[in-house]
């Protein structure tokens, strides 16, 4: 090759993306009546409930509990961590407590 220079391979270069691309994948919705509001939610986008304890369901499913805040009239909440330790609540509804 003149000037001494090999062939020359053409590549495409990738664009390139500045930043981190974002993706929503959960919304946490501030409300005065979580319950009634997750039914609501729950009818709008077509949720069933399942039948059993969530907690037994969901502890079957890998999680793991980090603290029982529940009261002995049935009010409270479990913390649970899921299987790469994020957190999230469970709490019984009105209907739940009720039964």
């Amino acid at each position: 090759m003149p000037g001494g220079m090999g062939p020359v391979a053409h590549r495409r270069r990738k664009p390139i993306i500045w930043g981190m691309p974002i993706r929503i994948s959960h919304t946490t919705i501030d409300s005065r009546d979580a319950s009634a509001l997750s039914e609501w939610w729950k009818r709008v986008l077509g949720y069933q409930d399942v039948p059993g304890d969530p907690n037994d369901r969901v502890m079957a499913l890998g999680a793991t509990e980090v603290a029982d805040r529940r009261n002995a009239d049935g009010t409270g909440w479990v913390v649970l961590a899921d299987p790469e330790g994020n957190e999230f609540c469970i709490v019984r509804s009105d209907r739940e407590r009720s039964e």
